[in-house]
């Protein structure tokens, strides 16, 4: 029987997997929630953050999921700048 002789109930190690796939599950529901499933096995680069495009000269706050990450990385990238500002003149 499963589990049987090694301390754990029948049934234990298939617990673990299950909790994994259902992690894993999660995980890619919220990658396409946030528009970022092509981005889990492909690298952003650097061009594509700072590309200038509508989303990046306005200051709207993010109206879908999709935008979330893209405004995130947005407002990190001005903190960058300001702190880099900050660091010169003193």
């Amino acid at each position: 029987m499963e589990g049987m002789g090694d301390g754990d109930p029948p049934g234990h190690h298939n617990l673990g997997a299950n909790r994994n796939r259902h992690e894993e599950t999660q995980q890619q529901t919220l990658l396409e929630d946030l528009g970022l499933k092509q981005r889990y096995t492909e690298k952003l680069t650097l061009s594509e953050i700072l590309q200038i495009d509508l989303k990046a000269i306005t200051d709207e706050p993010a109206k879908c999921n999709s935008d979330l990450p893209w405004y995130f990385l947005k407002k990190l990238m001005m903190v960058k700048c300001d702190s880099e500002k900050n660091k010169i003149r003193t």
